[in-house]
C-alpha cells in the first residue's frame, strides 16, 4: 500500500495475448521511455494471467462446441413432437380465443394440464421441461400467427392501438413528488 502512495505512476493496462487494448495511467512527469516501459510490463503481467487461464481450460474446461464443423445440435424427437401438437394445438388455439386475462390464464393451465394427463395415461416417458418448452412454443406460434396475420392481439385491440395509460399523482403524501403509473395490469411507482 505504502510503495502505491508514493509511486510516481498509477496505470492500468488491458488486452489480449497479443495486443494491448487499453491503457489507463496517471503519472508525475514521467518520459515516454518510462511510461512505455510500464505499457510493456503491464502486458507482460497480463500474458502470466491469460496463460494461467488457458492452462485452466486446458486441465478442466468443457471441450468447445464448434472445433472443425464437428458439433450437432441435439436430434429434434419429430414423432413426440407431433404428439404434443396433436395434444395441444388446437386446445391451445381455443384458449388464445378468450380476451379475459384471468380466465385465458385459468384455461391455458388446464390445457396444459390435459396433455400432461394424457401423456401419464399413454404411459409414455416424458421430460417434463420438454414438455413445457414445446407447449410454450405452439403457445408463441399460435399468437405470433394471429399477429401476423393482421387478427386482434389476445385482449381485442388491434396492433396499433396502445392501451390507455392513467396516472396518479402525490400519491405519497410525506415524500416529494410521487405518481403512480397504470397501463393494463401493470404500475409504477
Amino acid at each position: 500500500p505504502t510503495a502505491r502512495k508514493d509511486s510516481q505512476m498509477d496505470l492500468v493496462v488491458a488486452g489480449t495475448q497479443a495486443a494491448v487494448l487499453m491503457v489507463e495511467s496517471e503519472a508525475q512527469q514521467l518520459s515516454e521511455e518510462i511510461m512505455l516501459g510500464g505499457v510493456v510490463f503491464g502486458h507482460e503481467q497480463a500474458n502470466i494471467a491469460i496463460n494461467a487461464i488457458h492452462d485452466l481450460v486446458r486441465d478442466a474446461g468443457k471441450p468447445e462446441w464448434l472445433k472443425e464443423g464437428t458439433w450437432v445440435p441435439e436430434a429434434k424427437d419429430e414423432d413426440f413432437i407431433a404428439k404434443i401438437n396433436g395434444l395441444a394445438e388446437e386446445k391451445l388455439r381455443a384458449v388464445y380465443q378468450i380476451r379475459s386475462k384471468q380466465a385465458r390464464t385459468q384455461a391455458l393451465r388446464e390445457a396444459n394440464a390435459s396433455v400432461f394427463t394424457a401423456l401419464k395415461a399413454e404411459g409414455a416417458e416424458f421430460d417434463a421441461g420438454k414438455v413445457s418448452d414445446l407447449l410454450f412454443a405452439i403457445e408463441s406460434r399460435i399468437v405470433r400467427g394471429q399477429i401476423l396475420q393482421g387478427e386482434p392481439r389476445i385482449d381485442g385491440r388491434d396492433t396499433r392501438t396502445v392501451r390507455p395509460i392513467e396516472i396518479r399523482n402525490s400519491v405519497l403524501p410525506r415524500t416529494h413528488g410521487s405518481a403512480l403509473f397504470t397501463r393494463g395490469e401493470t404500475q409504477g411507482l
